[in-house]
């Protein structure tokens, strides 16, 4: 009798385990199916036409075709970008390599995954008559927005020419919009600013485009940044994305005046407007994308761009932390494309 009454305990407990087990599987298998089926947010800044494509993704269903649920949301201030993804209210930002590397200087945990744009224009110095080249900046008054992608390209060619911060008169301008308007006004020698002021520097009598992104392709890109628990818990879905923002631009090469009309409707723009925008930036696609990322064994530009840029952060004490460019740089999504 006392056997059996034993063997009856063991056996209950043995049940009651099995049961614990299975609920906690099934409860573990629910949550992880749950958080498949959250749509991934992504972020962007709200007035930034280069990140487009993203809409064009949604719109012609290519996020669908990959199985990825996305939702799509304008951004303005660093801080609410950086609360965002820090917190879990955003998965993937789009952002440029110099604001990535001030989000990860401020405490974000990301990774760099996949370059969206470059801008070959948009962005840039001009300067006065007597500037030709930028070594001429030397004792210039030169004004520019601290922590802003020109001024990232200003300070990126200064270094190139072994110039430092010492080499010039620097004033730090509230936006790139009124170092364009001080240059016009005679109040600078020259500016780091962005279109239209690059447009209008002839407006001052020998007022030019000194140097734009053009002339220095690759610096001044738009990246994608994913949050590391994103990329590890959701990586299909993370591939996902780059393949749909591929098809978009594919899919805008084909059929570029369809195309253009979805993307302006977001900005307010009209579809001959917005072809105008957008000839001063180039949309990554897959074969950009390879090369500028290269593999674990041949590093392409990006590697070199963003540890300029986190130097030159450093240096002007944007940051303190010691970021390298190899650890907040991911190829692991690129590769599963190649």
């Amino acid at each position: 009798m006392k056997k059996t009454l034993i063997v009856l305990i063991v056996a209950v407990i043995t049940i009651a385990g099995g049961i614990w087990l299975y609920q906690n599987q099934k409860s573990a298998e629910n949550q992880k199916s749950a958080e498949n089926q959250k749509s991934l947010v992504i972020i962007h800044q709200g007035s930034w036409f280069g990140d487009a494509p993203f809409y064009l993704a949604k719109e012609k269903g290519f996020f669908d075709k990959y199985g990825v649920k996305v939702e799509i949301k304008k951004v303005e201030e660093a801080q609410v970008r950086r609360q965002l993804l820090s917190s879990g209210g955003a998965d993937i930002s789009a952002e440029t390599i110099d604001m990535a590397v001030l989000d990860f200087g401020a405490g974000v945990n990301g990774k760099i995954f996949m370059a969206l744009d470059t801008s070959l224009g948009a962005d840039g110095i001009v300067a006065t008559k007597e500037i030709n080249k930028i070594q001429d900046l030397k004792g210039k008054k030169v004004g520019a927005t601290k922590g802003d992608p020109p001024y990232f390209l200003l300070k990126y060619l200064m270094k190139e020419q072994g110039m430092s911060s010492s080499d010039i008169v620097f004033q730090d301008m509230p936006n790139a919009d009124t170092a364009g308007t001080a240059f016009i006004s005679g109040q600078l020698d020259a500016a780091g600013t962005w279109e239209p002021w690059l447009s209008k520097a002839s407006e001052r009598v020998g007022g030019h485009v000194l140097v734009s992104s053009k002339d220095a392709p690759g610096v001044i890109v738009d990246v994608a940044v994913v949050r590391p628990e994103v990329l590890a818990n959701r990586k299909k879905e993370v591939i996902g994305v780059m393949k749909a923002w591929f098809d978009a631009i594919e899919y805008w090469k084909n059929n570029p005046n369809e195309a253009n009309a979805i993307m302006a409707k977001e900005f307010d723009l009209k579809p001959d407007e917005f072809a105008d925008l957008i000839k001063t930036i180039r949309w990554d696609d897959k074969d950009s994308n390879l090369s500028y990322f290269g593999s674990i064994d041949s590093k392409g530009k990006t590697f070199d761009v963003a540890q300029k840029i986190i130097d030159i952060a450093r240096e002007d004490q944007m940051i303190s932390k010691d970021l390298k460019a190899n650890e907040i740089i991911d190829l692991g999504v690129i590769d599963k494309i190649r």
